[in-house]
């Protein structure tokens, strides 16, 4: 009896490393190969010892997505403080691989990787205004938005790709021989330069499953607010747009106010409910005629834009309301030896 002894205390001694290591995390598998037993032995051993590693290997898992909630939580803090870091960084500030960083990140992943351009099909200028003419057939209101949600379900091109072609909705329109249907206004509103960035920089902390010029446009139409192609046409390059709005953001979270005037006023800017001016035709034309009174040269678009004031109306405002044309809108004006040579419309 005295002989079983020794080996009775190896055995206990054993066994209770064995089940250490089963509460320290290790599998069956690891801790079988360390001692070399088999998994069901382990198992065993476990159960002997009152521990039972169905319940240890749950509490695991429980663990470590109580620890992955944590560190996606902190994550998202330091994406929505920091918009401008990389995944990268992101990675290297939390000591995590790249693949567990975007895990972490979910949907916020889109902000925090390099930009990539987007591929798109051209058109020719009579596929576009076939585009129109088919739309138009089953169409009951013509106004630009309308159309955009109708092109979404079509491999059919965008109403920012028709404006940047032809110059505006209108000049489109009329071209493909529907200038009858677009709805003529006495009185626009217009939406100011500072609210489209409010806008933008809201869509930036919405989440989203990404964060593209295409869904700036569906949030936008959602949230009843200005097209994505005002905000383009106005603002410039979505993803030029998109950085500046990015490090208005950053500066939001981690600069003192009072230190960039123009990120200060678009913070103070709720979207939506920003006041509205709007212009009389009267009115652009007063403003023609000043810009007009300035300059002895023709009146070009560029110029016009150049010497007019903050609170007179764009030359793309002119242009919607005199169908597109620039020419029609310095003619209406009484300013027409002031134009150049019309364009060929034919």
């Amino acid at each position: 009896m005295t002989q079983d002894k020794p080996v009775e205390s190896g055995l206990f001694e054993r066994d209770s490393r064995i089940v250490a290591r089963l509460l320290d995390g290790q599998n069956l598998q690891q801790v079988g190969e360390e001692f070399g037993l088999t998994r069901e032995r382990i198992r065993q051993i476990a159960k002997k010892r009152g521990v039972d590693v169905l319940k240890i290997r749950e509490s695991k898992k429980n663990g470590q997505a109580r620890k992955f909630r944590d560190l996606s939580s902190a994550v998202e803090k330091f994406s929505i403080q920091h918009p401008l870091a990389s995944v990268d960084e992101i990675a290297l500030k939390f000591n995590l691989d790249l693949e567990t960083a975007e895990r972490a990140l979910g949907r916020r992943v889109a902000i925090h990787r390099p930009r990539e351009l987007a591929v798109s099909r051209t058109f020719t200028d009579d596929e576009m205004l076939d585009h129109l003419r088919i739309w138009a057939k089953s169409a009951s209101n013509f106004r630009r938005e309308d159309y955009e949600n109708w092109a979404e379900d079509t491999d059919f091109v965008s109403p920012a790709t028709l404006t940047l072609r032809f110059g505006s909705w209108g000049e489109s329109m009329r071209r493909a021989g529907l200038g009858h249907l677009t709805e003529n206004r006495s009185l626009r509103k217009v939406i100011s330069d500072l609210e489209l960035w409010a806008c933008v920089v809201q869509y930036l902390k919405s989440d989203r499953d990404r964060y593209s010029f295409g869904d700036l446009g569906v949030w936008l139409r959602k949230s009843a607010l200005p097209s994505a192609e005002l905000v383009r046409s106005r603002l410039g390059k979505w993803l030029d747009v998109r950085e500046t709005a990015l490090r208005i953001i950053d500066y939001e979270n981690n600069s003192a106010p009072g230190t960039w005037t123009f990120a200060d006023e678009v913070l103070s800017t709720v979207p939506g409910e920003a006041k509205r001016r709007e212009f009389s035709p009267e009115e652009t034309r007063a403003a023609l005629r000043r810009v007009a009174a300035l300059d002895r040269g023709k009146i070009t678009v560029a110029k016009y834009d150049s010497l007019r004031l903050e609170d007179e109306p764009s030359s793309g405002l002119i242009m919607t309301r005199n169908g597109g044309s620039w020419h029609d809108a310095l003619v209406d004006a009484g300013l027409g030896d002031r134009a150049n040579r019309p364009r060929d419309r034919s």
